[in-house]
């Protein structure tokens, strides 16, 4: 026979609980007793043994973090100090800016995405209609067609068609940098004016 304990207010449903919470307490009581027993899962006692056991490990490894970085702070703090007089010779800083090493316990440097900056060769920099608007411009006054500056660039016709119409992903700065020497222009002119000014300020 399967095991069961009485509903307590823990149990309780959303609703339940705020009807329970209005009843006067001598009703509450009742209210409880005649909700439907719960049934126990024969499982819980080992498994809440599991957790205990995991949870417990993960204490002890985050114990042995809060010291090694205490240490390592302390250490970053000593070198530090040992950098203030005018012309002292350099420490050792390579302890300093160590990682702490706990056992159990994965630890690395992270720089978050925002904190690397652009990227020239990966980032696109530019809207592509805009981007269309000026290398059209570029390609009437240079009287070039898509195959005639595919020669001049090595890319592909195809592709520079796929640029004029807007149709295709915004080109980074490597490809605008090498459609921009096969028209004969400087790179801020396949620019959108606003990218351009931003690239000054920069």
């Amino acid at each position: 026979m399967r095991k069961t304990r009485p509903c307590t207010e823990q149990d309780l449903t959303e609703g339940q609980l705020e009807l329970y919470r209005e009843l006067p307490d001598r009703l509450q009581a009742k209210y409880l007793l005649e909700m439907p027993p719960i049934a126990l899962d024969p499982q819980q006692p080992a498994r809440r043994a599991r957790a205990r056991e995991r949870l417990t490990a993960h204490v002890g490894v985050l114990d042995a973090l809060l010291v090694a970085t205490q240490a390592q702070r302390d250490a970053t703090s000593k070198a530090l100090a040992a950098l203030e007089p005018e012309h002292c010779r350099v420490p050792d800083i390579r302890l300093a800016l160590s990682l702490p090493k706990v056992t159990g316990l994965a630890v690395r440097h992270y720089t978050p995405p925002t904190a690397l900056g652009p990227r020239a060769s990966t980032s696109p920099i530019c809207d592509g209609a805009q981007m269309a608007r000026c290398l059209a411009e570029a390609m009437r006054r240079a009287d070039l067609t898509p195959s005639q500056l595919h020669e001049r660039t090595g890319v592909a016709a195809s592709t520079i068609s796929r640029y004029l119409a807007g149709h295709t992903t915004i080109p980074h700065v490597a490809t605008i940098a090498k459609l921009a020497e096969g028209l004969g222009v400087t790179l801020d002119v396949l620019l959108p004016s606003g990218r351009q000014e931003e690239r000054k300020a920069a």
